[in-house]
């Protein structure tokens, strides 16, 4: 799908959580043509490189992103004003293939931290509802919750310090939920996104079962299209690049 370079305007810039931000603007186009895996590359004022920003939402020509204030460049974001214009890259990358949820088949989703983002707006996009298995530090760090309960999703929650959910790690719940499926469940469509540490072990769980994973990696990177090489990653026997043939894998 083509990408575009353009000015957008900024619509919303707003706090939804402790250093938690959604940035809405106003993009016809680029909205029309994003798919839920999908990435911008943003311009921040002030900063030299352009940003990754996976797709939050995109609908009524708005697009949105949710990010985490984590450095100068995301605090100089955070501070932008609605009115005030911005410029992006996009959309890049390949999307997951939603179209695997077939009738009958249950998607299951494992989100880590700020990795919720595209896995937002792919359950925005799957017609079922599903599982959701989702860590993050604390029940602070835990995002977007009221929109998955509104689409009668099912939410398995864990947290480092137990403050919300499991104690310990996602990953541990859906180990379990995978072990206490039977050869006569339903068919899973697994896809996942966050800490690389928590993918390895998503995707080494579901091919234990046989189930092929869509993960979605993520990186930092300098271009978006595969120019510079800087976000090279290993998959299975080769190296890929995340922003050009990626960031959601077949694992």
């Amino acid at each position: 799908m083509a990408r575009t370079n353009e000015t957008v305007t900024i619509i919303e810039n707003k706090m939804v959580g402790p250093g938690y931000v959604r940035l809405v603007v106003d993009a016809q186009k680029m909205a029309r043509n994003s798919r839920p895996g999908q990435f911008f590359m943003l311009r921040v004022p002030g900063v030299f490189l352009r940003r990754p920003f996976s797709v939050y939402d995109a609908d009524k020509g708005r697009l949105s992103f949710l990010y985490k204030i984590v450095g100068a460049g995301t605090e100089y974001l955070s501070l932008m004003k609605p009115g005030s214009s911005l410029g992006i890259l996009g959309p890049l990358g390949t999307r997951y293939e939603f179209d695997a949820v077939s009738p009958g088949t249950i998607p299951v989703i494992v989100a880590g931290g700020t990795g919720i983002a595209s896995l937002h707006f792919l359950a925005q996009r799957i017609s079922q509802s599903g599982k959701l298995f989702y860590g993050a530090r604390t029940k602070k760090d835990l995002l977007c919750l009221k929109e998955f309960r509104a689409r009668k999703w099912q939410l398995h929650l864990a947290t480092d310090d137990g403050s919300c959910g499991h104690k310990g790690l996602v990953t541990d719940m859906f180990k379990k939920f995978l072990a206490e499926q039977s050869s006569a469940s339903s068919p899973l469509a697994v896809f996942a996104c966050g800490p690389k540490l928590m993918l390895d072990a998503v995707t080494v769980a579901a091919a234990a079962h046989g189930i092929v994973s869509q993960i979605s990696l993520e990186s930092m990177m300098a271009c978006g299209m595969g120019n510079c090489q800087g976000c090279a990653v290993k998959i299975g026997n080769e190296y890929k690049m995340v922003c050009k043939d990626g960031p959601v894998f077949n694992v």
